[in-house]
């Protein structure tokens, strides 16, 4: 099974840090978030299709051509948002892949659970409010992906999906009020078509901001397991 990361960003809310390296080369301890991405990753996952942009020459040499016992492969898209860039992977997806952001933490244990499922979505609930993709569930299925700014509590989408190749024949849709097209308003159309299981997160990180990368290896082993 292949999973893409997408790498493509410049990562500017980390300011000065992603000046000279993209951001999924960030260090945590030892390791680039990337490599730590990579290892998470359940053994069913044998090639691993990085979308890559940004300082995309030093994700190359920094990964290879394989790594932690898988094969990689690099497909270079312009910055035009995530659903732009997981369509420029659809010639080598003729199977179910799992994509997911390149600079989010995610823990094995729920990747598995994701992949147990033909479409599905990892997501996490928030309170007191969240920026990003606002998750409507009905009878376990996600049902829509409202991007916005929201008060109270709800479901977030965290950004990582299960999907079948069938999203393909679908046309790329735009976030709403952005330019760029986007992962969630496109696989919504198709939800009729490839249902998407909810699967709850039990450990998620963002890396968004400078102080994120602060992780003890106490709380980085947690997502190995």
């Amino acid at each position: 099974m292949k999973a893409v990361i997408l790498v493509a960003g410049k990562g500017v809310r980390m300011g000065d840090l992603t000046k000279d390296t993209p951001k999924p080369l960030l260090k945590i301890g030892s390791k680039t978030i990337l490599e730590y991405k990579i290892e998470a990753l359940p053994t069913t996952i044998d090639e691993v299709i990085l979308v890559i942009g940004y300082l995309g020459d030093k994700v190359r040499a920094t990964i290879g051509d394989s790594f932690a016992g898988r094969k990689i492969t690099y497909i270079e898209a312009e910055p035009l948002g995530t659903a732009y860039a997981l369509w420029q992977t659809a010639h080598l997806l003729k199977e179910h892949f799992i994509v997911m952001n390149g600079d989010d933490l995610y823990a094995r244990r729920d990747i598995e659970e994701c992949l147990k499922y033909e479409q599905s979505g990892l997501i996490s609930k928030f309170s007191g409010g969240m920026s990003g993709g606002k998750m409507e569930i009905k009878d376990g299925l996600v049902v829509d992906i409202l991007e916005g700014i929201y008060d109270g509590d709800g479901l977030m989408s965290t950004g990582l999906f299960v999907l079948s190749p069938v999203i393909f024949k679908y046309q790329m849709l735009k976030m709403p009020g952005r330019e760029e097209y986007g992962i969630p308003p496109t696989i919504i159309q198709a939800v009729h078509e490839m249902p998407i299981t909810a699967v709850y997160v039990t450990k998620w990180k963002q890396i968004s901001a400078p102080q994120d990368i602060d992780v003890s290896p106490e709380e980085m082993a947690g997502y190995m397991e």
